[in-house]
């Protein structure tokens, strides 16, 4: 609150000091708006006088060249008996009325806007400091939002990787899951497991053959064990009465690979538990069974390489 009343206080120093100067130069202005309407009143008289004389030379003018003597002139040079103009009626010319001739004059400039005008330019002054204001504003929030996309773009560039690869793994997972149709449980495990481990072979391949950086190995890498997570997850829940679509299932599978370090058999119990209730009801122990496959199955996905190895993807 005290910043924005210093805020406004400074903002109005430029009008006060407006004001201030105007006052100081009233006085001086309205005495010299005395002598220049006296100068001007009196270049107004002389300007009226000269133009009733003239006016006053215009009529005696007229007079002269209508007048009797001048119409007699005029019917003696064209060959008529001057006489004839008592006949018809014929009168002498006559002087136009004169009047007073009339210039307009100046006002000499009023005094007293000096005081306005100061205010005038303070105001002036604080609206161009509050737009310069907001021009800075506006380009230092123009620059955060560049730099925040900036930041952004490798983010970006991952997600579409990872889109790439979860395109790809859901058409490899399509392949496993006719392979392990009319097969054995324990048939179904060991195909599970054995394409999950060609899986990561092929990934490390790829990378050490220059095919793909170690940045875009990590996130195969991830896709792929979520995804054969969620496919042995969902394997081993066939018989199992369940609500959940599979768009939730793949969500836990992939919320249980990515902490599966640190969870513990008994927080998975809990969280499957919760998740799958008719889980509980199977005889077997069905929950530590998922717990064993699911084990076994993420063992195969650890990183085979190390941060430290240089790494260069060749363009092709």
């Amino acid at each position: 609150m005290g910043k924005k009343l210093g805020e406004a206080a400074l903002g109005m120093l430029p009008s006060a000091a407006g004001a201030i100067f105007g006052i100081a130069m009233q006085g001086a202005n309205d005495r010299r708006q005395i002598e220049q309407q006296k100068k001007l009143q009196h270049l107004q008289m002389q300007g009226n006088k000269e133009m009733t004389d003239y006016q006053q030379a215009a009529a005696l003018k007229m007079w002269n060249d209508t007048g009797y003597g001048a119409q007699m002139k005029q019917m003696k040079g064209a060959g008529l008996n001057p006489a004839l103009m008592y006949g018809m009626g014929g009168g002498g010319g006559q002087s136009a009325g004169v009047s007073a001739g009339n210039v307009s004059g100046g006002s000499a400039p009023v005094g007293g806007g000096e005081i306005l005008g100061g205010m005038g330019i303070g105001l002036q002054t604080r609206a161009q400091i509050e737009l310069l204001k907001a021009q800075k504003e506006n380009i230092q929030a123009d620059t955060a939002n560049k730099t925040g996309d900036a930041a952004n773009k490798p983010l970006v560039g991952k997600n579409i990787e990872a889109n790439t690869a979860k395109t790809g793994i859901e058409t490899e997972i399509g392949k496993v899951q006719l392979e392990i149709q009319g097969k054995s449980a324990m048939d179904q495990i060991d195909i599970i497991n054995t394409r999950a481990q060609q899986a990561v072979q092929e990934l490390d391949a790829q990378a050490r053959a220059n095919e793909m950086s170690w940045a875009a190995y990590d996130t195969e890498l991830e896709v792929r064990k979520n995804a054969f997570v969620t496919l042995t997850i969902e394997n081993q829940l066939k018989g199992v009465q369940i609500d959940k679509g599979r768009a939730e299932i793949e969500k836990i599978a992939a919320d249980i690979a990515q902490r599966w370090e640190e969870l513990d058999i008994k927080t998975f119990e809990a969280e499957m538990a919760r998740n799958f209730p008719a889980l509980t009801q199977v005889a077997g122990n069905k929950i530590v069974q998922i717990w064993d496959e699911v084990d076994k199955l993420i063992s195969q996905f650890t990183k085979r390489h190390t941060k430290t190895t240089p790494h260069k993807v060749e363009k092709r």
